[in-house]
């Protein structure tokens, strides 16, 4: 059936789709902003980060380079005044510049400025040692100066008169070359950076200058002063001390001229390392505006493929809304045809039970006919005719109650036809005789024109076309008051060409006719001709369409008002070959099997009642039960459970459950057969051994029956017969002293049981045990051995268990006895 939604869902399912539209969009606008914040915002905070490392490396490096410059100056200062105080403040300037030098290292510089700042570390070091030196030579040499000059003036206070002394200072101009040798870390700093760092020259040219005091005091006293020992004296003594100062002035010029060279190296490499930082700084801005450019170009790409995508999704639910507007649309429609179609179906539905009453009520009054005429006019001669009848009637009643619900498959297609061999004149007469009865209480007489040959058989589906036949039929009687109603058949060969046969037949009566405007419906389904007071509701007709055109054939229908109507069917048929004509055969006899101990399970007093009539008649013996409980304690007396499905109190399922879920093994052995009207019972698949379908016949009955297995009796009377030398009197006689004093013994065993006298439960079995292993219960001789050798000492749970299941087998043994007997 097809399944339509409502509006109102529909419309909130437009809702829903409006919301989760409007949903996405806002997710993929705050997306795009997350998006663009996430690409921009590294980009400002890395390039205030760019920016305040470019800053902080700037700002330390200018204040390096004011560092040494004081530092400069306080060495000047020292090398005038070398006191400790003055080297101490060269210390702490210098201190301080190797502090900025250690925060521009911290700065994540190049390599190659690295290699600069340990180049100007070891410049400073080199310089602090030479100044060092220097001070202390210029320091010897201001001392002996001063020696020299005090000893000058005593000299020249001892003479009358001197000479002005004039001191000339000389400044010569040299012009030297400085080899820088780089230190070991120098060197691998230049190693690891050599390539990023420029070539700058270890030799250099400078000139440099010097001051040096020139003492012309010895020429002015030469001239002056007499030559006499003490001029001699003095005139002599000037000359070594002199190339003496001339050595030192030169080493102090050249220390001069190193510190000099080192500080303009410093300078140098200070300026070199603002310009690389500058270089640096430049690159790392236009990288940075590179990356911007690019993150920008990429986050506008993105931006605008969401845009997209946001586009897109707004158009797919403005699709989907529309979508859903117009399957509103034929939701509505949908809606209102099966409305209408649901009102037709309400409409027709008391029509269906009409049309299956209809069909149902011919077979049906046939055999109430019979019985009338039976029971008015009970003479021999017609008692075999109508009773023939009747079983005929009844056995097309049950076809066609199995061919009721198979309707369905025409509409379907899933109907199929199961074509047989069949006798042509019999199908004929005797469905025609089927409605002798009711034509014969309306006075309407029925004429047979059934040229068929006799014991002429062709190949076809012989059920559809008697149901056709009987549709028509019927239909015939019902609209006939007056006059009669003919059926003629006949089988025509084909035109020689390998066609098959044709078999035609045609019913024609003289009822009322049917008017032309109504003929073109009256095999449509629940469509009648407007005749009043006749019932029916044209379903017949329908089922004779559909199943004609089923079976390939034709139907014509020629009706004239107040003249009557022919219904004239052309169906083609198969010849059949002597060899597959079927041979007559004789009413099976029921099966004769050996007498068994069926339980019935029926809560139905009417099924019930034939059921024990039919399986008595058979021989077997019956016991009836409709309560569970009572089920399971008969289970020991029966060879076979036959059981309904839909029971009152409980189901079959329920009691096949209970016999296979039973301790004892025989119990789980135990057959029963299912009794369903239920096409989907399986016996492989719901665990039954049979399943005996409704309706049924006695000889499907016993023919079930007879197919289980054969029951075990659980004993064995052979040495019995052969000690009694196959007496079957004295063998009778045993027996029935044997379960006539076992059924005592087992009173008094459940009797021990209960007080717990294990001795005389003990003595008991003994005694009982000698018989059963004559008899071969192997079972219950089994649990009376054990019962005998428990004594005292046995758990009394296990001597219960015992003594239930001996008592249990023991009865199962009587049973089958006594229905032996």
């Amino acid at each position: 059936m097809r399944k339509f939604g409502n509006t109102g869902g529909s419309e909130s399912n437009m809702r829903i789709k409006v919301a989760v539209g409007y949903l996405l969009v806002a997710v993929a606008a705050v997306f795009a902003v997350w998006y663009i914040y996430m690409r921009i915002a590294p980009l400002a905070v890395r390039e205030d980060a760019t920016q305040g490392a470019a800053y902080r490396k700037v700002l330390v490096t200018g204040t390096t380079i004011s560092s040494l410059y004081e530092a400069s100056y306080r060495a000047n200062i020292y090398l005038q005044d070398p006191s400790v105080d003055n080297l101490e403040a060269y210390d702490r300037a210098i201190d301080t510049v190797y502090g900025h030098i250690d925060s521009l290292c911290r700065l994540q510089i190049p390599p190659e400025q690295i290699g600069i700042l340990e180049e100007i570390t070891e410049l400073l070091k080199w310089k602090k040692s030479n100044l060092i030196g220097l001070a202390a030579t210029m320091s010897r040499l201001r001392e002996r100066e001063v020696l020299r000059h005090d000893s000058l003036l005593r000299a020249l206070e001892r003479k009358d008169t001197l000479s002005p002394v004039v001191v000339v200072i000389e400044k010569p101009v040299h012009k030297d070359t400085i080899r820088l040798v780089p230190s070991e870390r120098d060197r691998f700093w230049r190693r690891f950076a050599g390539p990023l760092m420029t070539a700058r020259d270890t030799l250099k040219e400078m000139p440099r200058s010097s001051e040096m005091p020139v003492d012309t005091l010895a020429p002015v006293v030469s001239q002056k002063m007499p030559s006499d020992v003490g001029g001699a004296r003095l005139q002599a003594k000037p000359a070594l001390p002199s190339r003496r100062r001339d050595r030192t002035a030169e080493a102090i010029r050249q220390q001069q001229h190193t510190l000099m060279l080192i500080d303009q190296t410093i300078n140098d490499r200070a300026t070199l390392l603002l310009q690389k930082m500058n270089d640096e700084n430049i690159r790392a801005a236009l990288d940075e505006i590179g990356t911007r450019d690019r993150t920008l170009k990429r986050a506008g790409e993105s931006v605008l493929g969401i845009a997209l995508g946001a586009l897109c999704i707004v158009l797919l639910f403005v699709a989907l809304i529309f979508s859903d507007i117009n399957k509103n649309k034929r939701y509505k429609q949908a809606l209102e045809e099966a409305r209408r179609k649901a009102e037709d179906l309400m409409e027709n539905r008391q029509r269906l039970l009409l049309s299956i009453s209809h069909d149902i009520r011919s077979p049906l009054n046939s055999i109430m006919g019979y019985v009338e005429l039976l029971s008015s006019n009970p003479s021999p001669d017609k008692v075999a005719r109508y009773t023939a009848s009747m079983r005929y009637s009844s056995a097309h009643l049950m076809e066609l109650l199995t061919n009721l619900l198979e309707y369905s498959r025409i509409e379907t297609g899933k109907m199929t036809l199961d074509a047989a061999p069949f006798e042509v004149f019999p199908l004929f007469d005797q469905t025609l005789g089927m409605f002798v009865p009711s034509a014969e209480r309306k006075g309407v007489s029925l004429v047979s024109d059934n040229r068929a040959e006799k014991g002429m058989y062709v190949k076809a589906d012989a059920a559809r076309i008697r149901q056709v036949l009987i549709n028509l039929l019927s239909n015939a009687v019902k609209f006939t008051d007056r006059g009669s109603v003919t059926l003629s058949a006949v089988v025509r060969s084909g035109d020689g060409n390998g066609a098959p046969l044709r078999l035609e037949f045609a019913v024609s009566d003289t009822g009322c006719g049917i008017a032309p405007e109504e003929q073109k419906r009256i095999f449509d389904e629940f469509s009648r001709a407007d005749t009043a007071g006749k019932e029916g509701s044209g379903f017949g007709l329908a089922v004779v369409s559909r199943l004609v055109e089923l079976l390939g054939g034709t139907l014509e229908l020629d009706s004239r008002i107040g003249e009557g109507s022919v219904f004239r069917v052309s169906i083609p048929v198969l010849s059949v070959s002597v060899s597959e004509i079927p041979k007559p055969v004789p009413a099976e006899a029921p099966p004769r099997v050996a007498p068994r101990s069926i339980l019935v399970v029926e809560d139905d007093p009417s099924q019930r009642a034939m059921l024990g009539e039919i399986l008595k008649s058979a021989g077997h013996r019956v016991c009836f039960c409709d309560r569970l409980e009572q089920c399971v304690d008969k289970l020991a007396d029966v060879d076979m459970v036959l059981t309904d499905i839909q029971l009152g109190g409980f189901s079959g399922y329920q009691l096949l459950s209970a016999i296979r879920s039973a301790s004892e093994d025989w119990a789980r052995r135990l057959p029963v057969i299912a009794v369903s009207a239920s096409d989907r019972l399986e016996k492989e698949s719901d665990g039954f051994d049979a399943v005996l379908r409704k309706p049924f016949t006695q000889s499907e009955l016993l023919k079930t029956i007879a197919g289980m297995p054969s029951p075990d009796p659980g004993y064995d009377l052979g040495e019995l017969w052969e000690m009694m030398n196959g007496d079957e009197e004295a063998v009778r006689t045993v027996v029935e002293t044997f379960v006539s004093s076992t059924r005592d013994s087992l009173k008094l065993l459940e009797e021990y049981e209960a007080s717990r006298d294990w001795p005389s439960l003990a003595k008991l079995a003994h005694r009982m045990l000698p018989m059963f292993r004559q008899l071969h219960a192997d079972r219950t001789a089994a649990d009376l051995e054990e019962l005998e050798k428990s004594g005292s000492s046995a758990e009394p749970a296990r001597i219960s268990f015992l003594v239930e299941r001996a008592i249990g087998s023991a009865k199962r043994i009587l049973g089958r006895m006594s229905g032996s007997l």
